[in-house]
């Protein structure tokens, strides 16, 4: 019988000796690459023993099929082409395909068994994607793809140039050649070399399910004199460049110049981190209150004051000496806390040295605030539970970090359910050269950590935050002529995201007919209250809005402050007004008119739909 949900079908190989996953052996034995490759095919039959639909593993040699069919007994087994026949993947795919079709199979998801990280995330994304059209393709950092699914047979595909950097590409236009509607998901990595063993041990360190955890532990058994070496590349999702410079080594170049370079805001090089502007009343008198020394040891990206904070548990990433902390330690009130984190002796004492000051400057019983010493990537070692924190906050730091993927999953931890990170940081308009991330002075001044703004998003989707919502953009410029010469035509940006943690979003917004109303009752945005760059909710005015943007509000703090419609008219397919993330939703351009003259300059006009 044929189930609704897509048939998925695991293109597979009985792992042997000297065949299959051979590029590893550039970098490790046979015996350890088959040894991987065997883990690999664990991982792809784990999510197919979960899979809801058909699933038929495709067998790569006829002689193998009674052994694989022993992997799953309730899969259905076929090889991938007729006896005596070869053929590449393309021919493969065309055979197996056209096959199930013949079946009577009309939706087909395709996997193989290099992906181990595909996750939950990935398949969603996936599916939702395939509702609206012919072709889905989830690409991979190396220019494959890591998954395909189909509403309609694959064009003739064997003449493509397979198990190279352009297939994925090749596929996409092979496709729209043939006038079928292609679209992408979330995207993923192949394991291919030891490199991408690298990445994958990071990214397994949190994963749950049985046969990622065998990986992980295989990986450390193998790989046991590189394991404290296995650090992802800081710029991107890539897997084939190494790093340059280890973890300890980057944290101790920014430990050595925020703690012992910078004395002031005066001594930064450039203008990617400065004072702030065209601040609110509420804010200037907030910012009135903080201790002299504090505001001198600031080197944000303006102050991230995310709304309705009353009663909240705040946690900042990378405090430095205490300025937001201690604004937001008012706004939170006597109710509420703010926890600090930063590796920095020097800007740590500067913060602790005046708790007391803000505890009687705010008229508190108690303090609120308190400040940890230890690594934006490792909050599990603080102690703080998950679940735990409404809020966490962050301003410019998280471009320090060279692990940024650790650092999100991390915050996707702590938070309650309903909870966000709400930051602003430093985003490039592509991936930022190796030799420059190296560079300690780019680094130190928040240019050369910043990530390319679209693996930023992958990154935030990959740890579970499904919809990354972007609040502001401002260019920023470089004034100092020798850092500009070394940037050459990189452009930067500071932007500030809401990355929400909330149950049942999709990778891609759908329309369910539900509506929200505003009641104004948050304060200082009485007549209107913008979520993010596009969304404007006006007071006592009904909205249609996405089922994600649905979820959102009603796990959320802000719940409280709408009314709520769901007319029950079930699924209405893509939401249409709210289209995807492009490099013009942010301001990189450097006009004059347009650009500030630093990431922390009066608020650029947002494009946003007041309804």
């Amino acid at each position: 019988m044929i189930k609704p949900l897509p048939t998925l079908v695991v293109f597979c190989k009985r792992p042997k000796l000297h065949q299959g996953k051979q590029r590893l052996t550039e970098g490790t034995s046979p015996e350890n690459a088959l040894e991987i490759a065997k883990a690999l095919l664990s991982c792809a039959i784990e999510d197919a023993k979960t899979w809801k639909g058909n699933v038929v593993l495709a067998c790569a040699h006829q002689q193998d099929e009674r052994w694989m069919q022993a992997q799953l007994p309730e899969a259905e087994v076929m090889s991938q082409l007729p006896l005596g026949e070869e053929g590449n993947l393309g021919k493969r795919l065309n055979y197996i395909d056209s096959t199930l079709r013949s079946q009577g199979h009309k939706q087909i998801l395709y996997i193989g068994t290099d992906a181990p990280i595909l996750s939950e995330s990935h398949y969603s994304s996936t599916l939702s994607a395939l509702k609206d059209h012919d072709i889905v393709l989830n690409h991979a950092d190396d220019g494959g793809v890591v998954i395909m699914a189909n509403n309609h047979p694959w064009p003739y595909i064997s003449q493509l140039s397979w198990s190279t950097n352009t297939l994925g590409k090749e596929l996409e236009n092979a496709c729209q050649t043939h006038q079928l509607s292609v679209t992408s998901a979330l995207s993923g990595y192949d394991i291919d070399y030891v490199s991408d063993i690298k990445k994958l041990y990071q990214d397994l360190q949190t994963d749950l399910r049985p046969a990622r955890q065998y990986l992980l532990s295989l990986i450390t058994d193998l790989f046991s004199l590189d394991v404290l070496k296995m650090t992802q590349n800081s710029q991107c999702c890539s897997t084939s460049t190494e790093t340059n410079v280890s973890d300890n080594n980057t944290h101790n170049v920014v430990k050595d110049y925020y703690g012992k370079v910078l004395e002031s805001s005066e001594d930064l090089q450039t203008n990617a981190c400065c004072t702030d502007d065209d601040l609110s009343s509420q804010m200037k008198t907030v910012l009135s209150n903080i201790h002299d020394e504090v505001l001198t040891r600031y080197y944000g990206c303006g102050l991230v004051t995310p709304e309705s904070l009353e009663g909240c548990h705040i946690l900042d990433l990378g405090c430095g000496a205490g300025r937001d902390c201690y604004a937001l330690a008012q706004l939170v009130g006597e109710t509420g806390s703010v926890i600090g984190v930063d590796m920095t002796d020097e800007q740590l004492a500067v913060a602790n040295k005046h708790i007391e000051y803000h505890q009687h400057k705010f008229g508190y019983a108690e303090p609120n605030t308190r400040f940890l010493k230890g690594y934006i990537e490792r909050l599990n070692e603080l102690n703080i539970p998950d679940n735990s924190i409404d809020i966490v906050i962050s301003n410019c730091v998280i471009n320090l970090s060279p692990d940024k993927h650790a650092v999100l999953k991390e915050v996707f931890r702590i938070l309650k359910p309903g909870g966000e990170i709400y930051f602003s940081d430093v985003y490039a308009d592509r991936r930022v050269p190796q030799q420059l991330v190296d560079d300690p002075l780019l680094y130190g001044e928040c240019l050369s950590g910043a990530l390319y703004w679209n693996d930023f998003e992958n990154i935030a989707k990959q740890v579970g935050f499904a919809e990354p919502r972007l609040v502001t953009s401002r260019a920023i410029t470089i004034d100092n002529p020798e850092l500009a010469a070394r940037l050459k035509d990189i452009q930067f940006t500071s932007a500030t995201y809401r990355l929400f943690k909330a149950e049942h979003l999709e990778p891609q917004p759908q329309n369910y007919g539900q509506q929200v109303t505003y009641l104004g009752t948050i304060a200082e945005h009485e007549t209107e209250w913008q979520i993010d760059d596009t969304t404007c909710f006006t007071r006592g005015v009904t909205t249609h809005v996405s089922g994600n943007i649905w979820h959102t509000l009603k796990q959320s703090r802000f719940s409280q402050h709408f009314v709520f419609t769901d007319e029950g008219e079930g699924h209405l397919g893509f939401y249409q007004s709210q289209a995807l993330r492009t490099s013009a939703d942010f301001d990189f351009q450097k006009s004059l008119s347009n650009t500030s003259a630093s990431c922390c300059a009066p608020t650029q006009t947002t494009k946003k739909s007041c309804c």
